[in-house]
């Protein structure tokens, strides 16, 4: 129960009132002498309730004290309530510090030895000190729950915090990483082909190529600064009502911003084959999915056509876009690759990867696994027996509401 430090104060005069009706009133009446001493000691307890959040050593001292001397007098007969009630705070703050706890342990132990000294033999007196030492030792132990409790969840939320530091660090990686590798890989390759025919280009094929390679690079551009802008929007969204956790990163999928669907893997793939490769799409189904799964199909082809232009530049690559009613699956497949002299009329060069026909297995591939299986699907990647290599995935046709934890492929 969380209260104002005021709606506190007011509860400790309650409970101060009702202590000193129910422990001091009546043994105040049955002992009219030494009314100022007597006054002096609830004083003393008053003040110490009142100051049990500000000041709970203080406090706890003034009621404890008021507390023993009032019982050695005969003036109350409190079995240290109003102590344990001063005692709690002091628990909360201090409950986790070895010295407090032994010193508020002995201090216990005094109390319950002291009261069954004031009356020694009798069972009433030998009662009255274990409810004593039961009273204040409870609370501390409550206290020191408490304690524990807020600095467990102080604990837990750093952690959180951390992790969603982390998963949003990763995300905008995905989303840049996303948008660049793809047109940087297009350029990569018209710029490469260009170079090694450049004997053998007519001036207006030049400048198609180099036009070509400008709109790309200004597409880039745009695409980044959309993403980026998007990441920064809802980072301050977030920021403006609540801490983000890592759930809120991996939902989010900037969908606020307009984001390719199925029918932009067409031109996708002719942007690539525009760049020199040998592409072919084949579409089989007509079925449409949420904004999320066309999304997470588009990244699959770009991440796939990408790793052809960069790792076997020279190779034929078949795009397969399966769209079921209760799924779609999609698949990026290269052959072996070949000479590019094979494909094209010149004799060129072209930079080969290391392992024939199979990309390097850097965060595009982790990126598209965790978004596939953020999904609900499935996720694939692995060289073909033909010496290729085939990337695919298989969503459902309804992904899941909530992203769940991803598990990588080991080829991942």
């Amino acid at each position: 129960m969380n209260l104002t430090r005021a709606k506190r104060t007011l509860l400790d005069i309650g409970v101060g009132v009702i202590g000193v009706l129910v422990f001091w009133v009546p043994f105040g009446e049955s002992t009219p002498s030494g009314t100022g001493f007597r006054l002096a000691l609830l004083a003393a307890v008053a003040i110490g309730l009142i100051l049990r959040e500000w000041m709970p050593v203080l406090g706890f001292a003034l009621v404890l004290l008021a507390t023993v001397v009032g019982t050695t007098a005969g003036l109350t007969s409190d079995p240290f309530v109003l102590a344990a009630w001063s005692l709690y705070p002091l628990a909360t703050t201090y409950g986790s510090i070895k010295p407090f706890r032994v010193v508020l342990g002995l201090l216990v132990l005094f109390v319950f030895l002291g009261s069954v000294a004031v009356v020694p033999g009798t069972e009433e007196t030998i009662r009255n000190g274990l409810f004593s030492f039961i009273v204040l030792a409870g609370s501390w132990a409550l206290g020191s729950g408490a304690r524990r409790s807020r600095r467990e969840q102080a604990h837990t939320a750093l952690v959180e915090q951390e992790q969603a530091v982390t998963a949003e660090r990763l995300h905008v990686a995905r989303e840049v990483h996303d948008v660049l590798s793809h047109s940087l890989a297009s350029i990569a390759v018209t710029s490469s082909v260009a170079t090694h025919r450049a004997g053998h280009l007519s001036h207006g094929e030049l400048t198609s190529r180099l036009a070509r390679i400008e709109a790309t690079s200004q597409e880039a551009l745009r695409d980044l600064k959309t993403v980026l802008g998007g990441i920064r929007s809802e980072r301050g969204d977030h920021s403006a009502t609540r801490r983000q956790t890592p759930a809120d990163v991996r939902a989010n999928d900037l969908t606020g911003l307009p984001q390719p669907t199925l029918d932009d893997i067409h031109a996708l793939v002719g942007r690539a084959t525009a760049s020199g490769l040998a592409a072919e799409l084949r579409v089989n189904g007509s079925a449409r999915y949420s904004p999320t799964t066309e999304l997470a199909v588009f990244r699959v082809v770009q991440e796939g056509l990408t790793n052809v232009a960069k790792h076997a530049p020279s190779s034929e690559c078949r795009v397969t876009v399966s769209a079921a009613t209760d799924a779609v699956t999609v698949s990026v497949e290269n052959s072996a690759p070949v000479h590019f002299q094979q494909v094209h009329s010149a004799p060129v060069h072209s930079p080969q990867p290391a392992a024939a026909g199979t990309p390097a297995l850097g965060f595009g591939l982790r990126g598209l696994n965790e978004r596939i299986t953020q999904l609900g699907g499935a996720f694939t990647s692995g060289p073909t027996g033909a010496g290729g290599f085939c990337i695919s995935a298989t969503l459902p046709a309804h992904p899941l509401a909530a992203p769940q934890g991803s598990t990588e492929s080991s080829t991942a």
